[in-house]
C-alpha cells in the first residue's frame, strides 16, 4: 500500500486553505464525495450484493447510508442520511435503487480510456483459447460453477487473480473495472449473454489491435490528413467544430496508445487509479492539486514537477518500481496539447471524478 509523503500532505492542507474562498463549500463537499465513492466502488458493490441475496440488482434506498458508513467514511456521526437525498437524487421517487447503475455514474475519463485498451486481454484470460461463440458458451458452463446463470464481483475476483500486482486495491479496482465493462444492463452481475458477447468481441478485436499496432505510419498519415482537412473548416458551425475537435482527440489518443504494450497501458491505468485514491484520502480536492504540483508557482506544471508530484503521491506503492514504464505514457496523455507543460484544465480533466446522470 502507498502512503502519501508528509510533505505532500502539508502542501495539500496549505493549498486547500488558500482555495476556501475560490470554491464554495457545497462544491468542495460534492467533489470530495465523488472521489470517495469512486475509489470505494468495489467495496460498495460487494456490500450491496451481499444484501441483494436474490441477485435482482436493486436494494432499498434506506441501505445507502449504511453502505456509505461501512465502506466510505466509517464514522457514526457523519451525516450520510442528510446527504442521501442529494447523492441519490435520480432515485428520489423510488424506494429501491439500482446499485450498479449508481456506481457506474462515477467515472474518471482518463482511467476509462486506458482501461478500454487492456480490457480485451483480461476478458480473453477468462476463456483461454476460445475462438468462436460456441466455445465461449462452453467456457461459460465451466466458469458459472454454481449454475445460477450469473457472476457476482466475489465470483469474478478469483477468476481474474493475477501475479502482476500484490496491491489489493489495484486488484479490486481491476476486477471492478472488468465487471462494469461487461455488465451491459447494469445489474451488477455478468450473465451468460454478456460473457459470450464480451469474449467474442475481444476475439474479434485481437487481430484489429495487432493491425493497428503494425500500421502506425499509415495512421500518422491519416491523422495528418484529417488535421489538414479540419483546419480548412474555419467556417464550420459550432456543432461541427466540436465534432472535429472530438474526432481529433480520439485519433491522437489511438495513435498514442498504439505505441505502447498492453502491460504498459495497464500499469499506467493502475497509476492513475492510485493517484486518484491518494487524492481522495486528502482533505483537498483535485482543484488543489495544481497548486501543490506547481512548485515554482509559474502557473504551469513541467515534466519534473509532474514526476516529483507522482512520486510523492504514490510513496510506498509498488507502482513506483515500474515508474519509468508508465510515467512517459501518463505524461503524454495528461499533456493533451503536447506543449511540454500541463495546464490547470488538463490536470483537472486527467484526475477529477465526474458524475454522469445519464444512466
Amino acid at each position: 500500500r502507498f502512503k502519501m509523503s508528509a510533505e505532500m500532505k502539508e502542501k495539500f492542507r496549505s493549498a486547500q486553505a488558500s482555495r476556501i474562498g475560490a470554491v464554495g463549500p457545497r462544491a468542495r463537499v460534492l467533489a470530495k464525495m465523488r472521489e470517495l465513492i469512486y475509489v470505494a466502488r468495489p467495496k460498495l458493490l460487494t456490500y450491496w450484493q451481499r444484501i441483494d441475496t436474490a441477485g435482482t440488482g436493486v436494494v432499498p434506498v434506506e441501505q445507502w447510508p449504511a453502505a456509505m458508513r461501512s465502506c466510505v467514511v466509517p464514522d457514526d456521526d457523519f451525516p450520510w442520511e442528510w446527504i442521501a437525498p442529494t447523492m441519490l437524487r435520480q432515485f428520489r421517487k423510488t424506494s429501491n435503487f439500482n446499485y450498479a447503475a449508481y456506481l457506474a455514474q462515477y467515472e474518471n475519463t482518463l482511467s476509462r480510456k486506458l482501461a478500454n485498451s487492456w480490457h480485451s486481454g483480461v476478458v480473453l484470460s477468462l476463456a483461454n483459447g476460445v475462438q468462436t461463440k460456441e466455445q465461449a458458451e462452453a467456457a461459460w458452463a465451466t466458469i458459472d460453477r454454481n449454475g445460477d446463470g450469473q457472476l457476482s464481483y466475489q465470483e469474478l475476483r478469483p477468476l481474474l487473480k493475477t501475479s502482476a500486482s500484490s496491491d489489493v486495491k489495484v486488484e479490486e479496482d481491476r476486477v471492478y473495472s472488468v465487471l462494469a465493462r461487461m455488465d451491459k444492463d447494469k445489474t451488477g452481475y455478468i450473465d451468460r449473454e454478456e460473457f459470450v458477447h464480451a469474449v467474442v468481441r475481444s476475439v474479434e478485436q485481437k487481430p484489429l489491435l495487432a493491425e493497428v499496432a503494425a500500421s502506425r505510419n499509415d495512421q500518422s498519415a491519416l491523422a495528418k490528413s484529417f488535421l489538414r482537412k479540419s483546419a480548412r473548416k474555419s467556417t464550420a458551425d459550432s456543432a461541427e467544430v466540436l465534432s472535429i475537435a472530438r474526432s481529433k482527440k480520439a485519433i491522437m489518443l489511438q495513435l498514442e496508445l498504439s505505441k505502447w504494450s498492453e502491460a504498459d497501458i495497464a500499469q499506467c491505468w493502475a497509476a492513475t487509479q492510485g493517484a486518484i485514491r491518494a487524492l481522495a484520502a486528502t482533505t483537498g480536492c483535485v482543484s488543489s492539486v495544481f497548486e501543490v504540483l506547481d512548485g515554482d508557482g509559474d502557473g504551469k506544471i513541467d515534466r519534473g514537477e509532474f514526476q516529483e508530484g507522482l512520486i510523492q503521491l504514490l510513496k510506498g506503492s509498488e507502482l513506483l518500481l515500474a515508474f519509468d514504464q508508465w510515467e512517459p505514457l501518463l505524461w503524454r496523455l495528461v499533456d493533451e496539447d503536447g506543449s511540454g507543460f500541463v495546464s490547470p484544465s488538463e490536470l483537472n480533466l486527467a484526475f477529477s471524478v465526474r458524475e454522469s446522470l445519464s444512466i
